[in-house]
């Protein structure tokens, strides 16, 4: 817990409740990636014939 305190992910509130502001923020970021990755493949998928390619993502 320190660590996410040292980060700045966690605060603590006057009640000595652990809060994490932007807790949104990062599920967000993630489920938008893991849609451009899903939207990736389901597109490549449909261009080869049906037939799912070896390499799909290059970063």
């Amino acid at each position: 817990m320190q660590i996410f305190l040292k980060l700045g992910l966690v605060e603590v509130l006057d009640s000595g409740t652990f809060y994490m502001s932007n807790i949104e923020l990062l599920i967000g970021q993630s489920s938008t990636e893991a849609a451009k990755l899903q939207n990736k493949a389901l597109s490549a998928l449909r261009t080869s014939g049906g037939h799912f390619p070896t390499f799909v993502y290059q970063r």
